[in-house]
C-alpha cells in the first residue's frame, strides 16, 4: 500500500500521483502523520528538526528528489520563529524533508519553559489546533489513511440467461498499485440486494464518515504495530445510468443530459448554432449544493396546485431527478390532487388547508428526520462532491458506447454494399503480430455482429482502418482512425508527461467530435456518451489513467458473485450471499498471509508461509492471487515464533504463531481441500 501520495513531477502511473489525493482532499482526510523512528508527528502540531527550529506541518507527501529511484516523504509547511513574545508562524509555505524531523509536539509541551509564552496574537489560530484531535484518539498509534473506489452495478443473479436482478456494491483499496486492483483478488464484495434501491445500499457511506471519525483499529504487518486506518471514497465508477442515479441525475434522455455539467437544452435550443457549439465544449460544473437545492425545489413545487407539471418543467430546466425523494415526491402529488379534487355538489378544499394538510403529511414521511436525510445522501457526504468524483467510465463510454455506434453504422454501410464476406475475409488474414489478441475470431464477429462485448470492441479498434479502407466513405474511415488514436491514448498504462498527454488527449476528442458530425449530426444531440468524451482530461487530472476507474474488472468480478449467490435457498438471498463473501475473504485473509486475533490467548495468529502452496495446487487460486512467488521453492511442515520488536505500542501483542498446515495435495490435484 502507498502511505502517502506522490508528486509524479509530470508522471502518471497511479491514483496517488493525481491531485485529487495530492491537492483535493480536505484537511480530515489527508494523511496526518508520518513515522520518524520511534517517534510519530501529526499534522497541525509544533515540532522541532535537526537545525533546531521549529516547523508547524501541514500536509505530508512523496516525491523523488534530484532523479533518485526511490521517493522521499516531504511535509509542507509554515515555518515557525520563537521571539520573546511568544512563538510567531511564518507566512510563507515551505517543504522540508520529514527525515530531519527530531523533537514532538509532545516533547515540547513536556518542556514547560518551551512552551510557556504560546503563540503571538497573529498566529493564535495555529495554537487552537494542537494537539492534533487525532494524536489522542489514535492512543500513540500511526494513523494512515485509506482511499476506497467505490463500484455499484446491477447484475443477474443466476448463470443462466434468465434475469434475476440484483444491486451489488463492491470496493477497491484504491492504495494499491495499478496492477493490483486489476486483479479479481483485490475485488471486495460490500453488500447486494433484490429489493434495496441503489441510493438505500450507498447509504452506508455514513458508516465510512463515522469510521473516518472515529478511526479503525488494526494490525499493519509491514509496520508490525496497531495502527488507526481512516478510509474515505476517492471516488465511485459504475455504467452511465447507474451513474446519473448516484449523482441524482435524470439520465442519458434529458434536455440537460450531462451529469458533470449543466450543458444542453431543449431540442430546438440544441439545433440551433449556439446550442450545436454547446455539445463541443464543457459547460458550467454541476455541484452537489446546486442538485440539492434543486431537490428541495422540486419538494416545495409537490406541495403546490398543478405540482405534477411544475415537477415536470423543474426536471427539464434542470436534468436533476432524485430517486431517494421520488417516493416522496410521487405521495404528496398524488394526495395534493386527491385533496384538491372537487366532488359534486361539494365545494373544493381550501388551498391553505391543502397545503397545511401536506405539510403534516411531509412532516410524518420524515419521521422524525431532517430533509436531507431524505435526499440522495452522496450529495451531503463530506470530501466528495459527486458531480467530479464520479469520472467517465471508458468502458461503457468508449467501447460499449462510441466504437459500438460506428460499428452499427459500418455493419450497415457493409451490409447494404454486400461487402461483409469482403470484410470478413480481411478480418481473417490480417497481421496480428503486435495485438493484444490473441485472435480476431472473424467469423464470431461477422455472425453475431449485433451481440459483441467490449472485447471485440476493443480489437476491432486497433484493426478496422486496414480492412475499410476502401469500403465506407471517407468520413468513416476518418472516424475509425481517429478512434484507434483515442483508444491507445485512454488505454495508456504509464504517461511520462501529463501537460503533453492531456493536451494530445483533447486535440483527438475534439477531431473526433467533428468528425463524428460530419458523418452523422444528429448523433451528437442525441447519443451524450459523445460529449461525456470532454470531461474525460478533467478526471484523468484529478485521478489518474483512465483505465484505473475502468469498470471492467469490476465487471468481471460479477461471476464470482452469481457463483455466490446461486447456493442461497431464496428466503433471504442477500444475506446468504454475504455470508458466503464473509467466508471467502476468510480464506483469502489466511492464505495472502493475514493475521487475525486470538482474543482467548491475547496473540496474533497467521498461517505459515507454507500456506501459500495452496494458491499454486489450485489453479481457480493461482489466478485469482497472481502470486509471483515460486512454488518450488516452498516448504511444508515449519512451525515457527515471531517476536514482535519490544516497541510496539501493543503490549499484548507480543508473539505471532505461524500455524502448521499439512497439505496432501500436489500442484495438479483437482482436489478441495
Amino acid at each position: 500500500m502507498q502511505d502517502y501520495p506522490e508528486d509524479g513531477q509530470g508522471q502518471m502511473l497511479q491514483v496517488h500521483h493525481r491531485e485529487k489525493m495530492l491537492e483535493g482532499l480536505p484537511n480530515n482526510l489527508t494523511p496526518p502523520c508520518v513515522a520518524v523512528g520511534t517517534n510519530i508527528f501529526f499534522v497541525d502540531e509544533l515540532l522541532q528538526w535537526s537545525t533546531k527550529d521549529y516547523f508547524i506541518p501541514k500536509k505530508f507527501f512523496q516525491a523523488k528528489l534530484g532523479g533518485a529511484p526511490k521517493a522521499e516523504v516531504l511535509a509542507a509547511g509554515y515555518g515557525v520563529s520563537r521571539t520573546e513574545e511568544g512563538y510567531t508562524v511564518d507566512l510563507e509555505l515551505i517543504i522540508v524533508l520529514v527525515s530531519t524531523f527530531t523533537r514532538t509536539y509532545k516533547d515540547i509541551k513536556a518542556n514547560g519553559s518551551e512552551l510557556e509564552r504560546g503563540f503571538t496574537v497573529l498566529s493564535a489560530t495555529h495554537a487552537e489546533l494542537m494537539p492534533n484531535p487525532r494524536h489522542e484518539k489514535s492512543g500513540g498509534r500511526m494513523v494512515l489513511t485509506v482511499p476506497l473506489i467505490i463500484f455499484m452495478d446491477d447484475v443477474s443473479g443466476n448463470i443462466s440467461k434468465q434475469w434475476n436482478k440484483h444491486h451489488v456494491v463492491y470496493m477497491s483499496n484504491a492504495s494499491m498499485p495499478r496492477k493490483m486492483l486489476e486483479k479479481e483478488f483485490c475485488v471486495q464484495f460490500v453488500s447486494s440486494s433484490l429489493h434495496a434501491p441503489p441510493l438505500e445500499l450507498i447509504g452506508g457511506g455514513p458508516n465510512i464518515r463515522k469510521a473516518a471519525n472515529n478511526g479503525i483499529i488494526t494490525w499493519d504487518c509491514k509496520l508490525c504495530q496497531e495502527v488507526m486506518l481512516i478510509p474515505y471514497k476517492l471516488f465511485l465508477t459504475g455504467d452511465n445510468p447507474m451513474q446519473a442515479e448516484e449523482c441524482s441525475h435524470g439520465g442519458l434522455k434529458c434536455n440537460y443530459f450531462c451529469r458533470t455539467c449543466k450543458v444542453s437544452g431543449t431540442n430546438a435550443e440544441k439545433k440551433s448554432d449556439e446550442g450545436d457549439c454547446e455539445i463541443f465544449k464543457s459547460g458550467e460544473l454541476r455541484t452537489p449544493s446546486g442538485t440539492l437545492a434543486d431537490v428541495k425545489e422540486q419538494i416545495e413545487l409537490a406541495k403546490q396546485s398543478g405540482g405534477t407539471e411544475k415537477v415536470k418543467k423543474a426536471l427539464s430546466k434542470t436534468g436533476t431527478w432524485d430517486a431517494a425523494s421520488v417516493a416522496i415526491i410521487d405521495h404528496l402529488l398524488e394526495l395534493g390532487k386527491q385533496l384538491r379534487k372537487r366532488e359534486a355538489s361539494t365545494p373544493a378544499m381550501p388551498e391553505l388547508e391543502v397545503r397545511a394538510l401536506l405539510e403534516r403529511e411531509f412532516e410524518a414521511a420524515l419521521a422524525g428526520q431532517s430533509i436531507d436525510d431524505i435526499i440522495n445522501p452522496l450529495l451531503g457526504m463530506a470530501g466528495v462532491n459527486i458531480n467530479q468524483d464520479m469520472p467517465t467510465e471508458i468502458l461503457h463510454t468508449i467501447l460499449l458506447g462510441v466504437v459500438k455506434y460506428y460499428w452499427g453504422q459500418t455493419v450497415y454501410i457493409l451490409n447494404k454494399a454486400h461487402l461483409l464476406s469482403t470484410f470478413q475475409t480481411r478480418l481473417e488474414s490480417i497481421n496480428k503480430d503486435g495485438l493484444n489478441s490473441p485472435t480476431l475470431q472473424a467469423n464470431y464477429i461477422v455472425r453475431f455482429k449485433g451481440g459483441l462485448i467490449g472485447k471485440h470492441f476493443k480489437s476491432l479498434t486497433q484493426v478496422m482502418p486496414y480492412l475499410i479502407y476502401d469500403l465506407v466513405p471517407r468520413t468513416v474511415l476518418e472516424g475509425w482512425t481517429v478512434i484507434g488514436e483515442l483508444v491507445v491514448l485512454l488505454w495508456h498504462t504509464e504517461i511520462n508527461n501529463v501537460e503533453d498527454y492531456l493536451a494530445n488527449l483533447s486535440r483527438t476528442i475534439k477531431d473526433f467530435l467533428i468528425i463524428s458530425a460530419q458523418c452523422t449530426p444528429s448523433i451528437l444531440l442525441t447519443k451524450a456518451n459523445f460529449h461525456f468524451l470532454l470531461h474525460l482530461p478533467m478526471f484523468i487530472q484529478q485521478f489518474g489513467l483512465a483505465i484505473l476507474f475502468s469498470t471492467e474488472h469490476f465487471e468481471s468480478f460479477n461471476h464470482v458473485f452469481r457463483l455466490a449467490s446461486i447456493y442461497s435457498n431464496r428466503q433471504a438471498p442477500s444475506r446468504d450471499t454475504c455470508q458466503v463473501f464473509t467466508e471467502q475473504d476468510a480464506v483469502k485473509h489466511i492464505i495472502s498471509g493475514g493475521f487475525w486475533l486470538n482474543r482467548k490467548t491475547g496473540t496474533l495468529w497467521k498461517a505459515g508461509k507454507d500456506i501459500s502452496i495452496v494458491p499454486w495446487a489450485f489453479p481457480q487460486l493461482s489466478r485469482e492471487k497472481s502470486s509471483d512467488e515460486d512454488p518450488a521453492k516452498l516448504s511444508i511442515g515449519k512451525v515457527v515464533e515471531i517476536l514482535i520488536p519490544a516497541n510496539s505500542h501493543v503490549a499484548s501483542h507480543v508473539l505471532i504463531t505461524q500455524l502448521e498446515f499439512n497439505l496432501n495435495c500436489t500442484l495438479n490435484s483437482t482436489s478441495h481441500a
